[in-house]
């Protein structure tokens, strides 16, 4: 789904990888971690963030896997207890 129609642009994406029960990322200080399938990925049924809503500081409607995402919500992830 993309924010305003648009393709190509902010909005929510899965994540997939060759590896099986979860997928690698990357993050911006340059570190990768493994992220377990079982993440909490929230309500997926919950339409696209509006842009307003995406500028807030609120929670991401899609648990921790929407949190990593933004800088928005200020989640402290620590990823020792992943």
């Amino acid at each position: 789904m993309a924010v305003g129609g648009s393709v190509g642009v902010d909005g929510i994406y899965s994540a997939s990888g060759p590896h099986q029960g979860g997928v690698n990322v990357a993050l911006i200080d340059g570190s990768v971690h493994f992220v377990d399938e079982d993440i909490d990925a929230g309500d997926p049924t919950h339409p696209a963030p509006t842009e307003e809503e995406m500028e807030s500081s609120q929670p991401s409607p899609y648990g921790v896997w929407g949190a990593l995402g933004t800088i928005n919500g200020n989640e402290v992830v620590d990823f020792d207890n992943f």
